[in-house]
């Protein structure tokens, strides 16, 4: 396998069944319904923890709270 094909399987995802539902909300609704909590709150948790990685903790913060859901 090719350096490139590794690198296109790393962007592989699902596409979400509500993807549809939410095309047609303006950014600001989307940002409201979809991320102000989760980012909230890892933020939150970085400002405390204070972690050598933040964005890394904060990606992984966002895919236990998604998983909580």
């Amino acid at each position: 396998m090719s350096n490139q094909d590794s690198q296109d399987k790393s962007y592989e995802f699902k596409i979400d069944s509500d993807l549809p539902k939410f095309q047609n909300l303006p950014m600001n609704e989307y940002y409201q319904i979809e991320f102000k909590q989760a980012l909230q709150s890892g933020l939150r948790e970085i400002a405390i923890q204070k972690p050598q990685n933040a964005v890394r903790f904060l990606g992984e913060y966002l895919l236990q709270y998604k998983m909580k859901q």
